[in-house]
């Protein structure tokens, strides 16, 4: 009876050496008892998928990370990663394109667009959720969208609403580097892209406070209290009311990202989180729809799990 690496060795192997959907093909060159698998690494930075199925003719699916995404350069002539269960078979995809960035996302931008914000990518050149104010979406504006480039380029178009003057585009670009990120640079702006691996990591019932550190009009103390889902989703609850995202990189001293829309009609209508996330308390700044400088309204928060 063969054993369950050995199985799993099998499963893999068949599906790998069945197709690549890219112009180069990976030569898978050792596939350890322990379960790591080497492949070969062509000339130049590259970017490597595993898909999973659990049947030769059920649907492909990205593999659980970090297998979705492994991005090497010329540097190396091998690359290996860890394969473990679930059984079945995986197919390895190398070369870059709108799959490479697929999933959410947390980007933490410097400069213009300062701050944490979380994008969700389809795989097929959409944004399908931003953490950022006035995303265009919500306002019946064009979907945004981003392009990859054979190269690792990467260019993320985001379309916002502009109150009254209709809607403006801002387009960010950058690249993809090892091993699973992309970096962002402009005149105004540079920024880190980093894969939530799990969306799940924030879920479950917090409360806490809002602590303005800053308001022209005064200082206040807002109470509030989230639902997350395990999908990211927030039923905010408290001082306001409304929904929203919350996503985590790590469950200690992991960067966090959300984003939340209420029925307020203060500065308060939409705020967002930065900070971190360690174990069942998460903590940092947060900001509003205000203004800036001296007239901006933000501060700092807590929040415990329950």
């Amino acid at each position: 009876m063969k054993s369950l690496n050995q199985k799993l060795a099998i499963s893999i192997v068949l599906a790998l050496t069945a197709s690549s959907l890219f112009a180069q093909s990976p030569r898978i060159t050792a596939y350890a008892p322990n379960g790591m698998l080497t492949w070969t690494n062509a000339l130049g930075t590259n970017a490597f998928i595993l898909e999973f199925t659990p049947s030769l003719t059920g649907a492909w699916s990205y593999a659980a990370p970090p297998l979705d995404l492994t991005i090497s350069t010329d540097s190396q002539n091998t690359v290996s990663a860890s394969v473990v269960s679930p059984m079945g078979f995986y197919r390895l995809l190398q070369g870059f394109g709108p799959q490479t960035l697929h999933g959410t996302w947390i980007v933490s931008v410097q400069g213009e667009f300062i701050g944490n914000i979380f994008a969700s990518f389809d795989g097929n050149d959409s944004i399908t959720n931003l953490g950022a104010y006035y995303f265009g979406e919500r306002y019946g504006a064009p979907a945004s969208s981003y392009k990859i480039s054979s190269t690792g380029g990467v260019t993320l178009t985001v379309i916002s609403n502009s109150g009254g003057h209709g809607f403006s585009t801002n387009v960010l670009t950058g690249q993809f580097d090892p091993p699973r990120q992309f970096t962002l640079a402009g005149d105004q702006y540079i920024g880190t892209g980093l894969p939530v691996d799990k969306v799940s990591l924030c879920a479950g019932n917090w409360s806490g406070t809002l602590t303005e550190t800053n308001d022209p009009n005064g200082l206040n103390d807002y109470s509030i209290n989230l639902a997350v889902n395990t999908n990211g989703f927030v039923n905010l609850s408290g001082s306001f009311t409304g929904t929203g995202w919350l996503f985590a990189l790590n469950s200690t001293n992991g960067v966090i990202a959300g984003f939340f829309y209420t029925t307020s009609s203060n500065n308060y209508d939409q705020f967002r989180l930065g900070g971190t996330l360690n174990s069942n308390v998460i903590s940092g700044p947060f900001d509003t729809d205000s203004s800036s400088g001296a007239n901006a309204v933000d501060g700092a928060f807590t929040l415990t799990r329950e």
